[in-house]
């Protein structure tokens, strides 16, 4: 209960997937020896789908931390840098090679102020305990996750099982399951 609980949502039309082994553990940190899958490991993330377009999440608290910390410095970073282009752009003291870049950079701005603004939104929506629109990359996260932790079985209420074709494609360990194994 020491998590932050969050929900995350989808369309009908790209809903989540569900295995025969729905609550499926994620961690970013890598821990070496000992492993990082367990319910009291720093930085776990645990998520079970409650519904084809709802999954509910059990996240490390250090997580939303420190995703506040790395998008307050990308915000910081991003309008430094910016500002810091116009004004050598301004000095007009630049090759065309240079000049090129620059503008090429102030370019991708508007991308780089779109990314934030989505980030933001997500930030924003753990720390304020909203639900989480999933984008098709986050999607395909947790999707992928149900088809690695199933042992047999896995359910799609549209019928596309793609993720898991892809999967299995790229290490066909995946077919067989977690298999417990023990002496």
């Amino acid at each position: 209960m020491a998590k932050d609980m969050l929900l995350f949502e989808t369309g009908k039309d790209s809903p989540f997937i569900v295995g025969d082994s729905p609550v499926v553990l994620h961690n970013d940190n890598n821990l070496g020896f000992y492993g990082n899958l367990g319910f009291g490991v720093p930085g776990i993330q645990i998520y079970m789908p409650i519904s084809s377009t709802m999954t509910v999440g059990f996240l490390c608290n250090s997580i939303v931390q420190s995703r506040k910390k790395l998008y307050e410095n990308a915000a910081k970073n991003v309008q430094l840098n910016v500002n810091q282009t116009k004004t050598l752009l301004v000095m007009r003291r630049l090759n065309s090679a240079q000049r090129e870049f620059l503008e090429n950079y102030l370019a991708s701005y508007e991308k780089n102020l779109q990314l934030l603004k989505h980030d933001r939104l997500i930030t924003e929506s753990m720390e304020q305990k909203r639900v989480i629109s999933v984008d098709p990359e986050r999607l395909k996260f947790f999707n992928q996750r149900q088809a690695i932790f199933a042992e047999k079985f896995i359910y799609s209420g549209s019928n596309d099982f793609s993720v898991v074709s892809e999967l299995i494609a790229m290490n066909p360990i995946h077919k067989k399951g977690w298999n417990v194994k023990t002496n």
